[in-house]
């Protein structure tokens, strides 16, 4: 088995996002309207979507692991209002990033 931290480290020398934080094949989908399991601080965060879940009420539950800066390692639950069009398998290892803005989360596909 291998650990969060581990996995963060290898993908962070296999996937490098572009000037826009997005790897070059992924379309730009911008997923607001979230809420946090537990606050950060506002910023920017590359992440990888480890998990999504479709949790009812037109919700997905989506598990990230932010993969470089001061919180490296951590991990972030997120609830996603508008994505239930999106099958929560397909997003399952999707490198990303999060913008925290006015402690708002927005997920950048």
């Amino acid at each position: 088995m291998i650990s969060i931290r581990a996995l963060c480290e290898l993908l962070e020398n296999d996937f490098r996002p572009d000037s826009r934080g997005l790897m070059s094949t992924v379309n730009h989908d911008q997923i607001d309207a979230m809420e946090f399991s537990a606050p950060i601080a506002d910023g920017l965060y590359d992440v990888i979507i480890i998990w999504a879940d479709d949790v009812g009420d037109g919700a997905l539950s989506i598990d990230l692991v932010i993969t470089s800066g001061d919180k490296k390692g951590e991990l972030l639950t997120l609830r996603a209002h508008n994505l239930t069009q999106r099958d929560p398998i397909d997003l399952a290892a999707h490198p990303c990033r999060v913008r925290v803005l006015n402690g708002e989360p927005e997920i950048l596909l």
